[in-house]
This record gives C-alpha cells, sequence and structure tokens, in this order.
C-alpha cells in the first residue's frame, strides 16, 4: 500500500485523484494492494499487466488489463502515465519509465523477474539486481526506489509514518487487506516463492 503513498504529490493538493496509474504484476499480492489504494485515491484510469489468465479478475476490479509483456503494452501507454508502480523490472525499468508523461513518476517495488531468474552473485545478490537497483536509485529520472526494510532503517521517522497512515487506513476501512492463510515463519521463504 506504501508504494503508492509515497509517490503522492508534495504541496498542498496532495491527491493522486484523476490520475492515470499503471501497475505492472497486477496479479500479485502488492499489485491488488495498490490498485486497491489507487482506486480509493480516487485514480482515472488503472492499468495493469499481467499474464492472459488473469485478465478477467483484474478487469472484474475495474482494471484495464494489459499483456504482461512489454513489447506489446507499451505501445498503448507510452507517455500517458502519471504513475507507474513496477515490481516485477522485465526490461530494466526501461519500458515503464517510457510510459510516465512529462510530470509523471516512477515508483520500484522489487525486481520480481531478475530475483527468480539469475544466478545468485557476489554476496548473494544476482549482478542485473544490484546494476538495476543502482540505475533505479540514481541514473533515472522521477523514480523512487521504496523498500518498507530499507526505508525502516534509513528513514525511521517516515516509516513509522507510513505505518502510522496505514494503521488509520486500516481502522477506518479504507483498505481491505484480503489474508487467505496464515503460514509459520519458516513457511514464509516457501510462500514467497509461490506468490511470486
Amino acid at each position: 500500500y506504501q508504494a503508492l503513498h509515497r509517490c503522492k504529490p508534495r504541496g498542498p493538493r496532495e491527491t493522486l485523484e484523476g490520475s492515470n496509474i499503471l501497475v505492472t504484476g497486477g496479479n500479485s499480492p502488492v499489485g491488488k494492494a495498490v490498485i486497491e489504494l489507487a482506486q480509493r485515491a480516487g485514480a482515472s484510469k488503472i492499468f495493469a499487466t499481467a499474464a492472459k489468465k488473469h485478465h478477467q479478475a483484474l478487469h472484474d476490479l475495474g482494471v484495464c488489463p494489459l499483456p504482461l509483456d512489454a513489447i506489446m503494452w507499451l505501445p498503448l501507454v507510452r507517455g500517458k502515465m502519471d504513475v507507474v508502480i513496477d515490481g516485477i523490472c522485465q526490461d530494466g525499468y526501461t519500458s515503464p519509465h517510457a510510459a510516465l508523461n512529462y510530470r509523471g513518476h516512477l515508483v520500484v517495488t522489487g525486481m520480481t523477474l531478475i530475483m527468480n531468474g539469475a544466478e545468485q552473485g557476489h554476496c548473494g545478490t544476482p549482478w542485473d539486481a544490484m546494476v538495476q537497483r543502482f540505475k533505479s536509485g540514481f541514473l533515472l529520472s522521477r523514480t523512487t526506489r521504496y523498500c518498507p526494510y530499507e526505508s525502516s532503517q534509513l528513514r525511521p521517522a517516515e516509516w513509522k509514518h507510513d505505518m502510522e497512515y496505514l494503521m488509520e487506513l486500516l481502522a477506518r476501512s479504507k483498505i481491505n487487506p484480503v489474508v487467505s492463510k496464515r503460514v509459520s515463519l519458516d513457511a514464509v521463504p516457501y510462500v514467497q516463492q509461490q506468490l511470486e
């Protein structure tokens, strides 16, 4: 939920109302949470990439489903998005960045495709993941990298504010996360792998 909150414009008119938003991997738990929050924030149009088998479920959520392959979806949204949330890093964030309009903002929440498909590199992290992390943090304009753990360690006051905001939304029933199953701590890596 916080990925979308973090990219909100700062200033007297903090709103996402009327925005066009693209979520890569829209069928994932993070993607669904972003979609829910974007709808509650009054986004005008929400697009989400996913495998064809998930398109009907996304459509039922009021989202415009797009193919998972950036070559197929980019021509449809190039230069039109106010906000893009990318958690998969299909092509080094190139296509999500190209989807932004001139005031748009890219929020990087992960790199699932790299992490799932790469061999471990130096210190366990795939080399491509380190390159993309650097690129999203320092080379791409209008881009924010959002990692809850990193935020909690490097910007504790901001992280605390984010958590208080989330708890307020939850208490007021403004967000309704779906909990389908509880798992033991030992099972978390396996379940996370299955979700991705």
